[in-house]
């Protein structure tokens, strides 16, 4: 995570088709700005008709795709419902009758700069009820403040979801997928809150065996820093007998504008085979 800015609603409204398959997961990457929640629906309008001409199961986009400004700070439950009601100012704005699914990033801006709350918003194509799963695993100091991070509550988030058009998915919050990592297994410290959170996270992972995970990932500045995405994938690919399959999407920083953006992309699932609709915006 790091400093977001808030473009106005037509800063960014052009979207590129960058690959194309039928029936695969449509995948957005944006400026590394974030959007308002009507920002976010005049994009996501755009990317229906991709969605639909090419009968995709899902949209997924990257984390933090919209940004909400708390007005006052809240624990995980109240930041919970804050992440769930922007959703108001975007899903009635699409077209109607969505045959695919949405996964959402939603990041809510903490007074006094604290540690951003951060989400993933699974809405299910049918009148079903919403999913808001958190982020359970910190980067550097975002362990002294991620909302939820070390308490009971935290390691509940509700990643696991059993019935989509992709069947079952894990939902992964940035880092989340990180926990996943057999280096950071071996570099975190026994007894400590991190510990906890990638034994909890891998023993529920087991348990629900998703088919899919899902990763919104916050941005990306340079080539190398897919790698760890990219490994995190392979190894939940290889660790599990059911060999689950790993999209990620992203926001891209100016560093990975030039020539490598393409390549960022194409690193950030697996296996590499994987059929995807990939969105830049613009």
């Amino acid at each position: 995570m790091g400093k977001r800015n808030m473009p106005p609603l037509n800063g960014y409204k052009n979207i590129a088709l960058a690959k194309a398959a039928d029936k695969a997961v449509v995948r957005l990457f944006q400026p590394e700005d974030a959007f308002t929640p009507q920002a976010a629906a005049v994009l996501l309008a755009k990317v229906d008709a991709v969605a639909r001409t090419h009968h995709a199961p899902m949209v997924l986009t990257a984390g933090g795709f919209v940004t909400v400004i708390a007005q006052r700070d809240g624990n995980l439950a109240a930041l919970t419902a804050i992440a769930n009601q922007s959703l108001t100012g975007i899903l009635p704005l699409l077209p109607p009758n969505r045959p695919y699914d949405l996964c959402i990033g939603i990041d809510i801006l903490r007074p006094l700069g604290r540690t951003p709350a951060q989400f993933a918003a699974f809405v299910p194509s049918n009148a079903g009820p919403n999913t808001i799963v958190w982020k359970s695993y910190p980067v550097g100091e975002e362990a002294r403040g991620l909302p939820g991070f070390g308490t009971p509550q935290g390691f509940l988030s509700p990643r696991h979801i059993a019935a989509t058009h992709l069947g079952s998915v894990g939902v992964m919050v940035c880092h989340d997928v990180q926990a996943f990592n057999h280096r950071n297994q071996t570099n975190v410290g026994n007894a400590t809150p991190r510990r906890l959170v990638i034994t909890n996270m891998t023993m529920a992972f087991t348990r629900a065996k998703p088919r899919s995970v899902l990763n919104l990932v916050h941005w990306i500045e340079k080539l190398g820093n897919t790698r760890t995405f990219h490994t995190s994938y392979r190894t939940l690919h290889g660790d599990h007998p059911w060999r689950p399959i790993s999209y990620g999407a992203f926001g891209y920083g100016q560093g990975i504008r030039n020539g490598q953006l393409s390549a960022a992309i194409a690193g950030m699932k697996w296996p590499a085979s994987l059929p995807t609709t990939d969105v830049i915006i613009s």
